[in-house]
């Protein structure tokens, strides 16, 4: 599988992560970098896709659900994907300080922008 590109701009941002769908594919990469395995059973193979939920995966043997957020600082959160990328991606290219507003900007309010600042520069993804 080829390498996952971290965009160095914000077109190629923008470029990369259309969507929801897109940030989805990337998140599955990320999990699952040879190929999806069930959770649950696991089950190597494509996944079966729900397109209203595009987080959400859903395995052909055992019909279980894996939600690509889980065990991650997304899990409970009814944010859509795009808007915790538009986050990860501005803490991570701009200055410290600014990221804060960041997040306000993206409809998170200012007293949860602090914890999603620390939970996504604390996370193993920041750290290369």
């Amino acid at each position: 599988m080829s390498e996952l590109l971290f965009p160095k701009s914000l077109p190629e941002f923008q470029k990369l992560f259309p969507d929801d769908a897109a940030c989805a594919v990337y998140m599955e990469r990320v999990r699952w970098p040879k190929g999806f395995v069930c959770p649950s059973c696991e089950t190597a193979g494509e996944p079966g896709r729900i397109a209203t939920r595009p987080h959400v995966l859903r395995c052909k043997k055992c019909k279980k659900e894996a939600r690509l957020t889980a065990g991650t600082v997304m899990q409970d959160s009814h944010t859509p994907l795009l808007t915790w990328f538009w986050g990860a991606y501005l803490v991570a290219s701009l200055t410290p300080g600014i990221a804060g507003c960041s997040w306000t900007c993206l409809s998170f309010c200012y007293c949860g922008a602090a914890p999603c600042c620390r939970a996504v520069t604390s996370s193993d993804c920041c750290s290369s």
